[in-house]
């Protein structure tokens, strides 16, 4: 919840500011689209009018929160896995929060509880969803709460549900079920070329061009009252070397100017959204830019133009595996099947001689290393709360770590995000930031879960990846996915997909399987043909290892591992 209420204070300043500047506020919040959100009305069986669930576990009662009446359900078998939901009308690419009063009895088993969620379908399909934890155990009524992400920018129709996650079992309630829109940011700035941390080299790019994503109404603002003020400044951030302005036709717009002739060094785009009657910034965001000396980059790991990874001058394309900290024999094994990198979570928690080490050993074998912070980040669960190494707290950390490592020949990139929440974006960013302070050879890579908010993420990293895992259902999901992302980056970053070679089973009480040799392929190639210019699978540990519960229909090691090595 703190997360959450994190986001809403945001929201709310951003909302204040930008009424200040122009004189008119936020657009009042749209009716609550839930029909019988409380669950008053009821049909001729006496079931709540509008929902849609099983009668054997779902049922009108007479206790309630308000009103006379709530949604109850009851369950004692945890193989029953019953949902109760009903169509609303949302609009695309906008974020929501859902809320509903709960009350829970007795909630057990291994799920996430008593909750809401929203799924979006496309020409009747399934197209994601948002599923927040809920209510475990025994509570009162608890107001719940969450922020939901974008929903997508193609789809047909929403469905807003009641349940209990699946294996779990007891009684809940529901009452007073919302769904309000949020505003968005006012507005995202993103420069698209150059397209990697503003680096300019020989006389590309010729032009430079940027992208805005706008929220306009959310402020009670038109697209004439406003216009976009870009200026490219010095290395002193004060210096004007080129000043333009642009109209404002749609929310989302793309400009360009010619790039001036620029001497080596240091420089910034700004821009800023202007009000037109006063001529002042309502907000302002700003890049940097850097004018390389010579004809190409000079760091060793950088991505090019055509948003490839170059190594030592030559193109690398990644083909990785998330992995533990493997020891040296598997790390042979991992390189005669044909990968060249890993990503190892454990090589980041451990202190600094033993991650030099596992470099070392790396590098003679062949299989380079994208080396993970994502867990230096207060909040994460596995943050080294006790120091690593000689190094306290999450700044010193983070600067020790890439200052130790940057030079080693063995680091790729740095994993900087695995799926952290967009509440978390603005600490991405400024890890980010730190990280191109301290060491110019290496990009960052995030891994977000959530497809529509991926250019929300766009200031926080080098290189992004989205995981979906769709085996044993359709693995067409996959290269929906790939291209999705690819479009929510302007096709201006590169994409390190996260395909699945491992069985959801080891994440899950149900009986599932892993993918087929064929499906493996099949969802490489459907990444690869969507853009992709990295894979990173998921995950050796989990091909029968110790990392996670075995899988039972994954087999052993040494048969899963058969399948995923096969050319």
């Amino acid at each position: 919840m703190h997360s959450i209420t994190q986001r809403l204070v945001w929201l709310l300043a951003l909302t204040l500011t930008v009424s200040a500047a122009t004189g008119v506020g936020a657009v009042p919040a749209a009716e609550n689209p839930v029909p019988n959100s409380g669950f008053e009305e009821l049909d001729e069986s006496g079931f709540p009018v509008g929902w849609r669930g099983s009668r054997q576990v779902y049922s009108s009662a007479t206790e309630s929160h308000s009103g006379e009446r709530s949604l109850h359900y009851t369950n004692d078998d945890p193989q029953q896995y019953e949902m109760c939901g009903q169509s609303i009308k949302l609009k695309p690419g906008r974020r929501y929060r859902i809320s509903a009063w709960i009350k829970t009895e007795d909630i057990a088993g291994r799920g996430g509880g008593a909750t809401l969620c929203l799924e979006w379908y496309k020409n009747g399909k399934y197209y994601g969803g948002t599923y927040p934890g809920g209510l475990t155990r025994t509570n009162e009524w608890t107001h719940w709460e969450a922020v939901t992400e974008r929903t997508p920018r193609e789809f047909d129709s929403t469905t807003i549900t009641c349940y209990v996650r699946p294996g779990m079992t007891g009684r809940a309630w529901w009452d007073d079920v919302k769904v309000n829109e949020l505003p968005g940011p006012l507005m995202q700035f993103t420069v698209l070329e150059p397209n990697y941390r503003g680096w300019m080299y020989g006389d590309w790019p010729p032009v430079i061009r940027m992208a805005f994503d706008l929220s306009l109404a959310d402020y009670g603002l038109k697209t004439e009252q406003v216009l976009v003020r870009v200026r490219l400044l010095g290395s002193d951030g004060e210096q004007v070397l080129l000043e333009r302005d642009f109209e404002v036709r749609h929310d989302e717009f793309k400009a360009s100017f010619p790039r001036p002739p620029l001497e080596p060094g240091q420089y910034s785009i700004e821009a800023r959204l202007v009000n037109r009657a006063t001529n002042e910034a309502l907000t302002t965001a700003a890049e940097p830019l850097r004018q390389w000396e010579g004809a190409i980059s000079q760091a060793r790991c950088w991505i090019d133009r055509h948003q490839r990874l170059i190594v030592d001058g030559v193109p690398f394309f990644p083909l990785v595996m998330y992995a533990g900290l493997p020891k040296p024999g598997k790390l042979g094994r991992v390189a005669k099947a044909g990968f060249n990198c890993l990503m190892p979570y454990d090589v980041g928690k451990n202190p600094p001689e033993v991650a030099r080490d596992y470099l070392d050993v790396a590098e003679q074998a062949g299989i380079k290393t994208i080396f993970s912070t994502k867990d230096l980040y207060e909040e994460c669960q596995y943050f080294p709360r006790n120091g690593l190494g000689p190094w306290q707290g999450e700044e010193e950390i983070l600067r020790g770590i890439v200052t130790e490592f940057r030079h080693h020949p063995n680091v790729l990139a740095w994993y900087i995000c695995d799926e952290l929440g967009i509440h978390m974006v603005d600490r991405m960013r400024e890890h980010r930031r730190m990280m191109h302070e301290l060491d110019i050879d290496h990009p960052t890579w995030a891994v977000i879960c959530y497809l529509n908010d991926v250019r929300q993420y766009l200031p926080s990293f080098d290189v992004i990846g989205t995981d979906t895992y769709p085996v044993p259902g359709a693995v067409s999901r996959v290269g929906e996915w790939a291209r999705v992302t690819h479009e929510e980056v302007y096709g201006a970053r590169p994409v390190w997909m996260v395909p699945q070679i491992h069985n959801l089973e080891a994440h899950s009480h149900r009986d599932l399987r892993p993918p087929t040799l064929a499906e493996m392929r099949n969802m490489a190639y459907q990444c690869v043909c969507e853009g992709a210019t990295g894979l990173v699978f998921f995950s050796l540990f989990s091909l029968g290892g110790t990392r996670m519960p075995r899988s039972r229909s994954a087999g052993p090691m040494s048969s899963a591992w058969g399948a995923n090595s096969a050319s």
